[in-house]
């Protein structure tokens, strides 16, 4: 229920509270000017209903922030979604008057209750495709209807509650300008709730927009991806000018600005795969391989180390105590093979360690296998 709060107080942010504002104050002069103030009063209408279509279609395509009104908004050629909204209301309203006269009044207040319910997917299609008849069709309204889910319940309940408290505060004859400010904003509040709504469900709608949440990652992703590809060409370049002291400054240097993180140790090594110079590949995956096992993931410890040796048969642990404690786990683990790789020349890469004796044990007991 909490989400639909953002949509609902959306005028009250960017250009929307002074066009409100404005708005209001000028219907108060064409109130207080009876006939003469036809015209403004038409003007005003129709800015105000075009607005709130762009507010729609800014809403609708993922940004937060209403526009400010300028004079390219308004222009008369470039938007007629008003206009279509107003026949389809009074289409609406003809057959609703006509059903009454002929079959009486209850028929009539039927057919409008149906219309009612239908009328904020017809504004719905109408604002996203801008055709007429489409958002005539009791196919499409219906899918709309359906794909919004709740949502479109909790809308129509919306306009209902708003409706009561329009009732309410016009009852209580408060100062004509704040009445309208209110009414004003209503409107906006609800083109920019079922724009929100549509929003929350572009993914299912299939809608194109500029602004989300998974484009902003997308695009954080890839700036991050090109600064890190930037990380490893400088290295490389380090190792081409023999500055090899540089480059595992440079790579080990991205690696702690990333705290350490699995999949940064992944995407480097499927980076340094390539490289001529092996030792660094080599060095990137023996520290990662000492991190996984200090964080107790075994498994992916063991993985590393059989794609290290099915591309480096020459390939180990740094240390005595990583390389023994990945046997004993190949070994539990149901891969006797990969722990005979990884001892079979345990004595003579460290044979100080105390625990040489133990590796030899663990050798003979999986020869014996």
């Amino acid at each position: 229920m909490r989400s639909i709060f953002p949509h609902l107080l959306r005028p009250l942010k960017g250009g929307a509270p002074s066009l409100i504002v404005i708005f209001a104050i000028g219907l108060t002069l064409v109130a207080k000017a009876g006939f003469w103030g036809l015209w403004l009063c038409l003007v005003l209408s129709s800015w105000y209903w075009k607005y709130a279509f762009i507010l729609f279609d800014y809403t609708v395509r993922g940004v937060d922030e209403p526009p400010a009104l300028d004079i390219q908004m308004v222009n008369p050629v470039d938007e007629q979604r008003p206009l279509a909204l107003l026949c389809i209301l009074g289409g609406m309203y003809c057959v609703c008057h006509a059903l009454a006269v002929k079959f009486g009044a209850p028929a009539g207040i039927l057919m409008g209750s149906v219309f009612a319910i239908a009328l904020p997917a017809s504004i719905a299609v109408l604002g996203l495709e801008r055709h007429v008849l489409r958002a005539l069709h009791p196919t499409v309204l219906f899918m709309v209807a359906a794909s919004l889910g709740w949502r479109y319940g909790l809308f129509i309940a919306v306009v209902l509650a708003y409706a009561a408290l329009a009732a309410g505060v016009f009852a209580l004859d408060l100062w004509l300008p704040f009445n309208l400010m209110l009414l004003l904003f209503m409107g906006l509040s609800l083109f920019s709730l079922l724009a929100g709504c549509l929003y929350d469900r572009r993914d299912e709608l299939g809608l194109e927009v500029w602004h989300s949440p998974e484009k902003k990652q997308a695009r954080a992703d890839a700036e991050d991806r090109r600064q890190a590809q930037k990380v490893v060409d400088d290295a490389y370049g380090q190792v081409r000018a023999a500055q090899h002291l540089a480059a595992w400054g440079t790579l080990s240097g991205w690696l702690e600005t990333r705290q350490h993180r699995p999949e940064d140790y992944e995407w480097l090594i499927d980076r340094l795969t390539p490289w001529p110079d092996g030792r660094y590949l080599t060095r990137i995956t023996e520290e990662y391989i000492d991190r996984l096992l200090g964080a107790d993931r075994n498994g992916e410890a063991l993985r590393v180390a059989d794609r290290a040796l099915r591309h480096d048969e020459a390939f180990r642990p740094k240390t005595a105590a990583s390389t023994l404690r990945l046997a004993h786990i190949a070994a539990t683990g149901g891969a006797p093979k990969l722990a005979q790789q990884l001892i079979a020349d345990y004595g003579q890469r460290f044979p100080d360690d105390p625990n040489v004796r133990a590796a030899e044990a663990l050798m003979q007991r999986l020869s014996a296998l």
